[in-house]
């Protein structure tokens, strides 16, 4: 059930991209990685299928507690040699943040120092702990994804994508993870589970007040 509820949220966030960020800046790429091809002719331009992450028959079963390794924003955080991860920066899109709850994008950068290429899809592999209470659902608001096309359009970082892709060995991407959350909260955490359906370790990411740059200028739409 859980492994099916997954497949549907990172579907239906692709999908979602895919079609803001067609109308909106008329490109969809994965962006960054020495592997990774440049410019707007991307794949998902040409029809390829949307991208979705390798399930297997009988993935981990999420009651298993897995390790958690502790990340510091701009310093990458090491999990077992296998995966290096760095949250490089986690600022708040002010115009759209409000009552309605607070507008987010993590810019982050993974890289694959293993022999086996990973899967990495923001619906899927992040989820957050906002006082306590874990979920994906913070990471595929529709809005926070809509919000956060607008805003890489209006500072001219067009081809800048979320994480939607397989990551081959040796590559190194870069991306953000779009998020919103309540209006008001204590305690934020952004998680990446780099093996999600094949281990519960976990990198977290404790979000401090002063560790959030805000976007004050106004875009997009009005609200």
């Amino acid at each position: 059930m859980i492994k099916h509820l997954h497949r549907s949220a990172a579907f239906l966030l692709s999908a979602a991209l895919l079609l803001t960020s067609t109308a909106l800046c008329g490109c969809n790429k994965n962006n960054g990685g020495s592997d990774s091809s440049s410019g707007s002719d991307s794949s998902a331009n040409k029809g390829t299928p949307v991208y979705s992450p390798t399930i297997p028959d009988n993935p981990i079963d999420e009651s298993i507690p897995g390790k958690d390794l502790a990340g510091t924003i701009g310093t990458a955080a090491d999990y077992d040699g296998k995966v290096s991860v760095t949250l490089n920066n986690f600022t708040e899109l002010d115009a759209k943040s409000g009552t309605g709850g607070r507008v987010f994008v993590a810019e982050m950068t993974v890289t694959n120092n293993s022999s086996e290429k990973i899967d990495c899809s923001t619906g899927t592999h992040f989820t957050t702990n906002i006082d306590g209470e874990t979920s994906y659902l913070t990471v595929i608001d529709v809005s926070a994804a809509i919000y956060a096309r607008q805003y890489y359009t209006a500072i001219g970082k067009d081809a800048f994508m979320n994480f939607n892709q397989a990551i081959e060995p040796g590559q190194t991407v870069e991306g953000y993870v779009a998020l919103k959350a309540p209006a008001t909260f204590k305690d934020l955490k952004l998680i990446y589970t780099p093996y999600k359906y094949y281990s519960n370790d976990t990198v977290t990411f404790s979000i401090a007040e002063s560790d959030i740059t805000h976007y004050k200028q106004s875009f997009g739409p009005a609200q």
